[in-house]
């Protein structure tokens, strides 16, 4: 706003810009005068700055005690050393970039995770980190040149279902994340978890972000602990059974026993002469009762096995 003159100039050309003294400005640079003078400005050279980061850059010197030619000469060396200075910024910048980089590659290898980048439409893989190869065992270079690599290499129980739900996230623009099965290259089942991020351009998913972690480990762990809590789970019910058994055994041991004596008794009575009919009616009403007994234990039993009140 200070100086539009050597703005909208800059702006037009890459060449330096060099003001000898005010006077030298043209009548469409009033603003510049006059911002020059209220800052005690005699001379000034302006040298555009090329390749830098960050938009439009210059770098300007200010003569505040005597007016300046700014020889060409002069001009020229400064704008070659301006222009080593940014260059080494440049690479210093890029140098930068690349450590964080790497402490990130070294960070997401200690966690053994995949970093990878996806077209949102077809899945394929535009990027994928070295660590894919590690922890899947095929190169790195397959999953952004072979077409449906990813898709083709999900566990087939579990493609359809994978496939249903990262559409349904992509289209929503939903954050998601699952757990899945792939076929690695030694032809070993592994279990993956996804954690996707959809970009979004003009309303419409362009790319995914994402990082795979192994959890095979973790899963075959849920699974021995789901096997030993069956096999707990199983001894309890082999050990109630034995004890329901042994108490089931002395309950109807003892009606069983009586009935089988009384029937011995009444065969007895009945060979006698003459035939004791009250003697072997009583006989045959303990029978019917122990049986009744036998079979309220039985009654008992299995009131025990189904869902209503004890008593």
């Amino acid at each position: 706003a200070a100086f539009p003159w050597h703005f909208k100039t800059l702006c037009g050309g890459e060449r330096p810009l060099s003001v000898a003294t005010l006077a030298d400005l043209p009548l469409g640079a009033e603003t510049d005068r006059q911002s020059a003078e209220a800052m005690g400005i005699r001379s000034m050279l302006t040298v555009p700055v090329h390749s830098h980061e960050g938009g439009a850059h210059c770098l300007v010197i200010q003569a505040l005690r005597d007016e300046c030619a700014w020889p060409a000469g002069y001009v020229a060396r400064l704008s070659v050393l301006t222009g080593v200075f940014v260059n080494a910024l440049i690479r210093k910048r890029i140098e930068e970039a690349r450590r964080v980089g790497s402490r990130h590659e070294d960070l997401l290898e200690s966690v053994g995770a995949i970093l990878w980048r996806a077209d949102a439409r077809t899945f394929q893989a535009t990027f994928v980190s070295k660590e894919a190869e590690a922890i899947l065992g095929y190169p790195v270079e397959s999953w952004v040149k072979v077409p449906g690599f990813w898709r083709d290499h999900i566990h087939p129980d579990d493609r359809a279902w994978v496939e249903a739900l990262s559409s349904t996230a992509i289209r929503e623009h939903q954050r998601h994340d699952f757990e899945y099965r792939m076929i690695v290259a030694d032809g070993r089942t592994v279990w993956l978890r996804n954690i996707v991020n959809v970009l979004v351009e003009d309303d419409q998913p362009t790319t995914l972000v994402g990082v795979t972690v192994d959890i095979t480990a973790r899963k075959r762990a849920e699974f021995d602990a789901a096997q030993l809590r069956h096999q707990v789970t199983h001894a309890g019910r082999v050990t109630s059974l034995g004890e329901l058994a042994a108490t089931l055994a002395h309950e109807l041991n003892q009606p069983l026993g009586a009935m089988v004596s009384n029937a011995e008794a009444a065969q007895v009575f009945v060979t006698r002469v003459p035939v004791d009919l009250v003697r072997i009616r009583a006989t045959l009403d303990d029978i019917v009762r122990d049986g009744q007994r036998a079979g309220g234990v039985v009654h008992r039993i299995r009131r025990l096995l189904q869902k209503q009140v004890l008593e």
